[in-house]
């Protein structure tokens, strides 16, 4: 609806945009009387004590120049009147939880999700959610343990103070004069060809059961999330996904992590003769590739107790003390993507990227590392010998 200059401090004219038709006829109404005031202005203007007292307090807060008053009621306007539904943080933060709860998406980001408004529910959960300022919500997104964190804390309240702006639950977003966190570059740490070897032969010896887990991220580069389930009906990568005859691995696209690629999330990382030779053994007609869950991986790898004495069975000490291999995290998919580089070199850039579901910009950034490429053959030259 068009609004004339002058009106609610506004100096030009503009358009404003009304939600229903009701507020429609209101701002109608509300323009028309303004300008029926501006036609008969009278002369003279008779003050109240009290019309005084407030003129005080307004000089004494602004000054003898009130000419930024008409400013002020232009913000208080946009603000605090077109707030119609004011929650606390804690009740901002339940009731954004409760939407996302009923709506489809992956269980891992409703988990991170609810595990960082509570976080920060804790430390504001009684500030009204639109009284919130930018410095608080820096001082919380700089409490993060690490740049990576710092960046996801951003993240996830973006979208929750989003929906509360859409919602009419504030009206000025405290993070829009707040610019997202870096998350910093750090080179991600890979194995050795044979300290890889070992782990894969170790697994073969005391958790059988482990070696299609490890074949297939190391040798295809697939992300442990697209194989193991930590939810019940997650869904994970199958046998039936392993196109033998075409040499592929079909990741659908409920498997694959969801990303925003306009091309869809599946993908089909070819397999190497060595993830071939390693998975040959194990294969099955049906059920999932790596048939446990998120915990019970964990101590497969790590170990079912810190200090295992002589005599323990072998999930006591774990696969990477078996092998006498340091863990590193997420290690295997690192390694799958800096051998590939190694072995193609940087034209390589753009088929890592659609083999392991990112783009080519993250590619760039996280795996251009300086190996040779006898490094790469080093790694997928490795046989079930």
């Amino acid at each position: 609806m068009d609004v004339p200059a002058g009106f609610d401090g506004n100096a030009k004219r503009s358009k404003r945009y009304c939600h229903s038709k009701n507020e429609v006829s209101v701002l109608r109404s509300r323009i028309q009387q303004w300008k029926l005031a501006r036609k008969h202005k009278p002369d003279a203007i008779e003050l109240s004590d009290s019309d005084k007292r407030w003129i005080q307090y307004l000089h004494a807060e602004l000054g003898s120049d009130l000419s930024t008053l008409p400013q002020i009621i232009g913000h208080y306007r946009k603000t605090a009147l077109s707030i119609t539904s004011p929650l606390t943080v804690l009740e901002l933060c339940e009731q954004f939880i409760a939407y996302r709860e009923g709506r489809p998406g992956s269980k891992r980001t409703l988990a991170d999700m609810r595990h960082r408004c509570r976080h920060f529910a804790l430390r504001f959960g009684s500030v009204k959610a639109h009284e919130v300022t930018p410095a608080q919500m820096r001082s919380f997104i700089d409490s993060a343990e690490s740049p990576a964190s710092a960046r996801n804390h951003y993240k996830v309240l973006s979208v929750v103070f989003r929906w509360a702006r859409e919602h009419r639950i504030i009206a000025i977003n405290p993070l829009d004069e707040i610019k997202r966190p870096d998350a910093g570059h750090t080179t991600p740490g890979i194995y050795q060809p044979e300290d890889f070897r070992k782990l894969l032969e170790t697994a073969a010896k005391y958790f059988p059961e482990l070696v299609p887990f490890l074949a297939v991220s190391g040798f295809a580069g697939l992300r442990a999330a697209e194989l193991i389930a930590m939810y019940a009906g997650e869904e994970t990568l199958q046998w039936p996904d392993i196109l033998w005859d075409k040499k592929l691995i079909h990741v659908r696209p409920e498997v694959a992590k969801q990303t925003k690629s306009k091309t869809g999330d599946r993908r089909y990382p070819p397999m190497e003769p060595a993830l071939v030779d390693w998975l040959k053994p194990y294969r099955k007609e049906s059920g999932p590739v790596a048939p446990y869950a998120e915990s019970w991986l964990r101590k497969l790898l790590r170990g079912l107790k810190k200090e295992p004495q002589h005599g323990d069975t072998p999930e006591s000490f774990g696969l990477f003390r078996l092998a006498k291999v340091e863990p590193v995290d997420n290690g295997l998919r690192h390694s799958f993507a800096s051998y590939w580089l190694a072995r193609s070199g940087k034209e390589g850039f753009g088929s890592l990227a659609r083999v392991m579901g990112n783009s080519e910009a993250v590619v760039k950034k996280h795996y251009d590392a300086a190996l040779e490429p006898n490094d790469g053959e080093a790694w997928f030259g490795i046989r079930n010998s």
